[in-house]
């Protein structure tokens, strides 16, 4: 099934056996649904394969949720900022620190850019996710000096 999904460029299939792996918790395509996420072709039309994600564990993956809130449209957005708030505090300090590293450099970015609603809203999810992330972190120093 997993080839099926890789090889699918029907939208309806693939969002289907991606919902299929989320139900069954079959991690190990991860990879293969992340990277038909970023596939420019399904380009706003990736949310429901972001969604079937946020029932399996994808803490391993955090930097690729930081990178979706940065780079794809508003439902895939919403969906990553989603799952990045139930995996921050599972997730390693150095994916942390690295997704801080990319916001950051996005942010600046995003800033200089004429405004938008598309800018805006990216700029929105890019804040609130920094902000999870620095507080995760000050939260596990704080559970390291105790």
């Amino acid at each position: 099934m997993l080839r099926l999904f890789e090889a699918s460029k029907n939208r309806v299939v693939f969002t289907q056996i991606a919902f299929i792996f989320s139900l069954l918790n079959y991690t190990e395509a991860v990879p293969s649904i992340i990277k038909k996420i970023n596939n420019k072709e399904f380009y706003n039309k990736n949310g429901s394969l972001v969604y079937a994600l946020g029932s399996m564990d994808v803490t391993n993956y955090f930097y690729s949720f930081v990178k979706i809130i940065c780079e794809q449209a508003y439902m895939a957005r919403m969906e990553a900022y989603r799952i990045i708030r139930k995996i921050a505090p599972h997730a390693s300090i150095a994916h942390k620190r690295k997704a801080l590293n990319m916001l950051d450099n996005t942010i600046k970015k995003i800033k200089s850019m004429e405004s938008s609603p598309e800018i805006e809203s990216r700029l929105e999810y890019m804040l609130g996710t920094k902000e999870i992330i620095e507080q995760s972190i000050k939260t596990s120093q704080n559970k390291n000096i105790k």
